[in-house]
């Protein structure tokens, strides 16, 4: 009985993983609408589905709860997503990095990252992505501050240079819940992509205020030519 019980729970893992290597798969063959935005108004439609999905698993099976907290699994999948679509776009033998780095340059730096969450590096070129399912103001105005400290390369604000090494750097956030009155308004938020928020917050996170994923997508493909 343990056997067969550990083959059943083994084989929802299984066929989990699977699926998911499907879907980057499909990811990598399927060409998006010619128009604007069309990865990041797909991110939009799709990245609160794990939460939706599990919220009502647990609903139905463990918890009495109207809404429960599925925990850390929502930002363990909304990054997963997000490293799909940046694989599905690169070749075959560039390597996509999850929560590691090969390079001290990056702890060094006022950014002090030692694992990323998405690490690309080509020679001496850095490319970050750090995603957050629920973005709050204390983590974007940490980050800011950090940035600020870094040198900007004067023909592109979102190339920051530290110690002749080029790192680029970007925080994609799920549902934000950041009070835009403590942002600087004359601050470049190039490096700041949100998806999705409260009815009184909507309207500036659809602004062009801040960067949208396909921009992102456009970024590394010249970090990478």
């Amino acid at each position: 009985m343990n056997s067969l019980l550990k083959h059943q729970y083994g084989a929802i893992w299984y066929e989990l993983s699977k699926s998911l290597m499907d879907f980057r798969g499909a990811l990598k063959t399927t060409t998006l609408p010619d128009e604007e935005y069309p990865y990041h108004k797909l991110l939009q439609e799709i990245y609160f589905l794990p939460k939706i999905i599990l919220s009502d698993y647990l609903r139905e099976s463990l918890c009495k709860q109207n809404a429960p907290n599925v925990g850390s699994v929502t930002g363990i999948f909304f990054e997963e997503l997000i490293a799909s679509l940046v694989s599905s776009k690169i070749s075959s033998d560039i390597i996509v990095y999850r929560n590691y780095s090969d390079s001290d340059v990056l702890k060094k730096s006022p950014l002090q990252i030692s694992d990323p969450d998405i690490y690309i590096r080509k020679g001496n070129k850095h490319f970050i992505i750090e995603t957050k399912f629920v973005a709050h103001t204390s983590t974007i105005v940490a980050v800011e501050s950090q940035l600020e400290s870094m040198p900007v390369n004067e023909n592109d604000r979102s190339t920051r240079v530290f110690s002749n090494q080029l790192i680029q750097y970007y925080l994609i956030g799920g549902w934000s819940s950041i009070d835009f009155a403590k942002l600087s308004d004359s601050y470049p938020y190039d490096w700041l992509c949100l998806l999705d928020g409260s009815e009184t917050n909507i309207e500036t996170i659809n602004s062009l205020r801040f960067t949208k994923f396909d921009s992102i997508l456009k970024e590394l493909s010249r970090f990478l030519s």
